[in-house]
């Protein structure tokens, strides 16, 4: 068949494996080429990343390390649309800056990462593509800024917020102490259709006018918002009424210690929660214990383990919780957990089938059977990476009572966030130490399951455990 004779449809389709630098030349081969390789079908899903990430030694100059793919300004001169856009800002090079904030590339997924100086453009590459139709994405990450960029981040967070068409806002904010003003008024900067579903916004450092600008937020979307996600621990006692009355509100990460955090429990559609507890604050739980008592209609929680938080789920009855992590976070601040509470709730917990833990106890393998989680299918253990413990997979198939909890759970299921072997051979554990090719048999037919997450390790079964 003849070139002429290939519908435009098939040299579409074929056009969208091609890498870039190919598909920018193919403008060039002849005029119907040329059309074709700047159809958006062509772009609408590639991703493009300018990383020109700027360090801070401790001998007070800066530096950059540029991260950069060489045909950005082509692209963004040229290329009618893109999936995803992630960029640094303000950018080493002029030219990228103008670009960026002139651009007539509409994006679907804009991520930003602004450092010193780059608040104010950051606030014009938003507008500029929300001109453009097409932002339904935006995430922002805010790396140390000074105090002279406090007057241009109300700007910028305004401008994000009322953003038209957005659907998903993520702002992160590391470790910066800000002194920027919000507009009094509790709204964004101008009204815009409501179609916000997902907003997070976390913090190293918390200021006080992040919690503002939750409430901005949250009162402004109330009636699209389906997932918040509200990090730090300055909120006040007005966030929990806004969250309560979100018709559509399915998922809520928020900290324990969220003012009047048991009334969102009225909330019907929620059926997902992530509770945040610091360890210094684990007595300062009575809200977040109430709410997970009243909030019956939960199916997945996440929580920092807690005595009391563990046992408020059950404490109204058998749970209907179908998936459970617990973390232990800040494990080497104080007492290890032995999860004596949580081996009693799990018979109250007769729909849980998936539970992820990142401490594992000898009480609580042995704990586990048909009788006291019956309906428990995956078992995951996401090791805190300072404990040697947990530092491989292989190590598991070395533990009698890890051997015997699989032997009494013959339809369990257990992922290890780790590699098969510890590779560090400065930090490797007993059983690797002694032999790294004993268990081979077992994992054979393991290894290629697809159905195993990236980064997780599916444990065998074997029935032959050595004590070393």
């Amino acid at each position: 068949m003849e070139m002429e004779n290939i519908p435009d449809d098939v040299l579409l389709q074929v056009m969208r494996y091609l890498d870039v630098p190919d598909l920018l030349t193919c403008r060039v081969v002849c005029k119907r080429f040329g059309i074709l390789a700047l159809d958006p079908d062509v772009w609408r899903f590639r991703t493009l990343t300018c990383r020109d990430i700027q360090v801070d030694p401790p001998f007070g100059f800066c530096d950059r390390v540029e991260f950069s793919e060489p045909w950005m300004c082509p692209v963004l001169r040229l290329a009618p649309c893109l999936g995803t856009l992630s960029v640094d800002l303000p950018s080493a090079s002029a030219e990228r800056n103008l670009l960026y904030t002139t651009t007539g590339c509409a994006i679907s997924e804009l991520k930003l990462f602004v450092s010193r100086g780059g608040t104010a453009p950051a606030a014009k590459v938003v507008s500029n593509q929300e001109s453009l139709g097409r932002l339904k994405s935006l995430n922002l990450t805010l790396i140390p800024l000074e105090s002279k960029d406090d007057s241009d981040i109300s700007e910028l967070l305004c401008a994000a917020a009322s953003t038209s068409g957005l659907e998903t806002l993520d702002i992160a904010v590391r470790g910066c102490p800000f002194n920027f003003k919000l507009p009094e008024a509790a709204s964004p900067r101008k009204a815009v259709p409501g179609a916000l579903k997902c907003f997070r916004c976390k913090s190293g450092k918390h200021p006080a006018q992040l919690g503002t600008f939750h409430n901005i937020v949250l009162a402004e979307y109330a009636a699209t918002l389906e997932v918040a996600d509200l990090g730090g621990d300055r909120h006040d006692a007005s966030t929990a009424p806004l969250l309560a009355g979100m018709p559509k509100l399915r998922w809520l990460g928020c900290p324990a210690v969220l003012p009047g955090l048991e009334a969102v429990a009225t909330c019907e559609t929620l059926t997902g929660a992530t509770i945040y507890l610091k360890h210094r604050k684990l007595a300062e739980v009575p809200g977040a214990a109430e709410f997970l008592r009243r909030a019956t209609q939960l199916r997945e929680v996440t929580l920092t383990y807690s005595d009391d938080l563990v046992l408020a789920l059950v404490s109204a009855g058998p749970s209907r919780v179908e998936s459970l992590t617990i973390n232990t976070e800040n494990w080497m601040s104080f007492e290890l957990p032995n999860h004596k509470f949580l081996i009693s709730a799990l018979p109250l917990m007769p729909s849980l089938h998936t539970l992820q833990l990142d401490l594992l106890t000898q009480e609580f393998m042995l704990a586990i059977t048909p009788d006291t989680a019956p309906a428990l299918r995956t078992l995951r253990l996401a090791p805190a990476v300072e404990e040697e413990a947990f530092s491989c997979a292989h190590q598991f198939l070395h533990w009698p009572e890890f051997i015997a909890m699989l032997r009494n759970n013959p339809l369990l299921v257990v992922l290890v966030k780790a590699d098969r072997f510890c590779f560090n051979l400065g930090d490797i554990c007993e059983p690797c130490h002694f032999d790294f090719t004993c268990h081979q048999e077992a994992w054979i037919g393991e290894i290629e399951d697809a159905s195993i997450p990236s980064g997780w390790t599916k444990l065998p079964r074997y029935r032959r455990p050595v004590r070393l």
